[in-house]
């Protein structure tokens, strides 16, 4: 059953077509459709989280001939990056999304448990962990022998290689940013919409303002911060101060974090293009429009781009001009690809890790992940970390009303309305209903 296509007010201004089967979203019922309706403004703030499921959605590393990365299972793995056996794995308590650095013998990355881990790189034991007040779904990075990394809990963390606190900084809002560290700076965007610039000390230098989450891990080339952020925008600012260089409008909110290539910096966006951009004065050199959103992280390697798209697809693009070298097709959205020693590594929502030859796109290898089936977006956790409180929301048969009565209720509430499919057990059968959100929570 797929094209269910659900209209919204002028509130909502917007309308998707969802499948119910989507590798995007995984499995997914009636009332997890009614809240993810609910919940769209919140949605496309980019604060989602993900459950649990095999679902791999982290750009994974390596190190030692090994590759390093968790899944929505909860686990971290390690595996031969040659031939995809398992070396060890290690449980937390919570879906794994942060993508791991790794310092020294020592691995590092976070979990929706709410901790910072630090493992053994060659053995996978324990080393200390770190707990937060929320999750940990962005990466942390290793900047002269500290660690800095985020929390939904809105603050920016640094610890020594230890896993002792050092300082934290408030940015505003919760962050699922990976941070950027260049020149005893650490550059980190928040759900507040600032893109923040810390010292290695703890204190701000400067805040640039956007009007939407900055989920995009800042770039830092030549004196220039290059950033996107979910209000439809790429930016270039000044390292030293923060001030405007150049802005490009795109659009749809943009999420992904831009890559030099070369002379150029290419950064995709959720409308499905992905540019390619001179960083001096902001033009376009190319674009590359394909069928669904390109994933957040790239890579790069011998004037190729390597991505992953939601079309289930791993692309080979010439970074010179945009043209699709070559495309290999997986079961699930494709996450951020990694290039090492001739194969590209990249996982996906299917709940495999693959291992594809960069010249000839076979497949070496494949892992599949301890849980066959893919995670689920928490609708409702998402919503409380987005606006810091639930949406009220119901659905019920108004054809009893009076015109009186429905327009007081709808002063309250917004208002969608649509086809609606039977659920097996029970609740939202007849396509006579009417579902509202309260306007007053955005």
């Amino acid at each position: 059953m797929t094209g269910y296509k659900y209209s919204y007010d002028k509130d909502i201004n917007s309308s998707v077509t969802f499948d119910i089967d989507n590798p995007q979203f995984g499995q997914m019922t009636i009332d997890m459709f009614t809240t993810l309706l609910v919940t769209d403004k919140v949605m496309r703030t980019g604060m989602w989280i993900l459950g649990s499921g095999g679902t791999i959605n982290t750009v994974p590393a390596i190190h030692n001939s090994k590759i390093y990365f968790g899944a929505c299972d909860k686990v971290f793995y390690c595996l031969d990056m040659k031939t995809g056996e398992k070396e060890w794995k290690f449980a937390t308590e919570g879906p794994i999304v942060s993508p791991p650095a790794i310092h020294r013998d020592a691995v590092y990355f976070g979990s929706e448990d709410c901790n910072l881990y630090a493992l053994d790189s060659e053995s996978g034991k324990l080393l200390w962990k770190f707990t937060t007040q929320d999750k940990v779904i962005g990466g942390p990075v290793v900047y002269e022998n500290c660690l800095y990394f985020a929390s939904y809990d809105g603050n920016l963390y640094a610890l020594d290689i230890n896993g002792r606190l050092l300082w934290k900084f408030y940015l505003g809002g919760g962050s699922g940013c990976t941070p950027t560290a260049s020149d005893g700076v650490i550059y980190i965007g928040s759900s507040d919409g600032n893109l923040y610039a810390i010292t290695k000390y703890g204190a701000m230098l400067w805040r640039f303002a956007t009007k939407s989450y900055v989920f995009s891990s800042p770039l830092v080339y030549d004196g220039i911060v290059y950033f996107g952020s979910l209000d439809e925008n790429i930016y270039a600012v000044s390292a030293d101060n923060g001030s405007l260089v150049w802005r490009i409008k795109t659009g749809s909110g943009v999420a992904g974090s831009p890559l030099l290539c070369g002379d150029l910096i290419i950064i995709s966006s959720r409308d499905q293009r992905t540019l390619a951009i001179k960083p001096s004065g902001g033009e376009i050199v190319w674009s590359l429009k394909t069928k669904d959103i390109i994933t957040v992280k790239m890579s790069y390697y011998n004037g190729v781009l390597y991505c992953g798209c939601w079309d289930k697809n791993v692309y080979a693009v010439d970074a010179r001009n945009g043209s699709i070298l070559w495309h290999v097709n997986t079961n699930g959205a494709v996450n951020a690809p990694l290039c090492h020693g001739g194969l590209v590594y990249a996982g996906s929502w299917d709940g495999n890790m693959y291992a594809i030859d960069m010249e000839t796109c076979e497949l070496r290898w494949k892992f599949a992940t301890s849980l066959n089936y893919p995670s689920q977006v928490d609708f409702r956790e998402t919503v409380r970390s987005a606006v810091s409180s639930q949406i009220v929301w119901k659905s019920e048969d108004d054809s009893g009303k009076s015109k009186e009565a429905k327009e007081d209720e709808i002063r309250d509430y917004g208002e969608f309305s649509g086809s609606y499919i039977k659920k097996e057990e029970g609740g939202y059968v007849a396509s006579g209903k009417r579902s509202y959100i309260r306007k007053r929570e955005f």
